[in-house]
């Protein structure tokens, strides 16, 4: 067995051992993306992504491997399964409600799941008027919530596919982190979506596609409506790290 073989093989048992794994000046490339480097530090393995105390370390690329159906409560009472029919890693979010879904698994600890958009999504309609303000007092419109949070930030890959979100509404004055996407960190990434016809007022990091982000954001648009009474108010995101 050579160097690289043995890398590879204490790589992989980082990765697939338990909580909290213990490294002693290993160097391991898994391929050309992603390197794992650690000098005497403890490490934390969480869903496809590891850390150390400071920072994510390495994400595990999206297996081609079919995510398997997920089932969660969305601000309705219903229930609905997310499911990922192709096989490719990704829940496709065709409607409204599975968007909902969505946001409801990644804010319940969800954090890692990949999604894609398979059409565009209604959520209200004539969210704005013609000048950009918010179509009466908002109490017919279904409230958003923001995928990722604080406790939750995104860390999966979202695809929109040139999709459109429109009618996402969202008016809490005490709040950070507002918009499609609330907070995506270091490993995540959106992109190839746009979000128009929507409505997002907060006290502060407010965007129309990501409220604050550490990852990656590419290829996204928006037309909609935000306002704050803090800091970091921007039209596609409101604060990039």
């Amino acid at each position: 067995m050579n160097k690289l073989h043995k890398l590879l093989i204490i790589a992989l048992i980082l990765i697939m051992g338990g909580n909290t794994l213990k490294a002693e000046n290993l160097t391991a490339t898994r391929n050309s993306e992603t390197e794992l480097v650690t000098k005497n530090q403890d490490l934390h393995s969480h869903d496809n992504f590891i850390t150390d105390d400071n920072h994510v370390v390495s994400a595990l690329t999206a297996s081609a491997a079919a995510a398997a159906d997920l089932t969660v409560t969305i601000d309705t009472g219903g229930k609905v399964t997310l499911k990922d029919a192709d096989g490719d890693g990704y829940y496709e979010i065709s409607t409204a409600d599975e968007l909902y879904a969505f946001a409801a698994a990644v804010n319940g600890g969800n954090r890692a799941i990949n999604g894609k958009l398979t059409a565009n999504i209604v959520v209200n309609q004539n969210m704005l008027t013609a000048d950009g303000k918010l179509n009466g007092n908002g109490s017919n419109f279904r409230v958003w919530i923001p995928i990722g949070n604080t406790t939750y930030p995104y860390m999966g890959a979202f695809e929109g596919n040139g999709n459109t979100v429109s009618g996402l509404y969202f008016n809490d004055s005490s709040s950070y982190d507002i918009g499609l996407f609330g907070r995506v960190y270091e490993v995540g990434k959106v992109q190839n979506v746009g979000v128009v016809d929507s409505y997002f007022n907060g006290k502060g990091t407010i965007g129309g596609v990501v409220g604050t982000n550490y990852g990656t954001v590419e290829n996204c648009y928006s037309g909609t409506t935000v306002g704050g009474i803090d800091h970091s108010i921007g039209g596609v995101v409101g604060s990039n790290n």
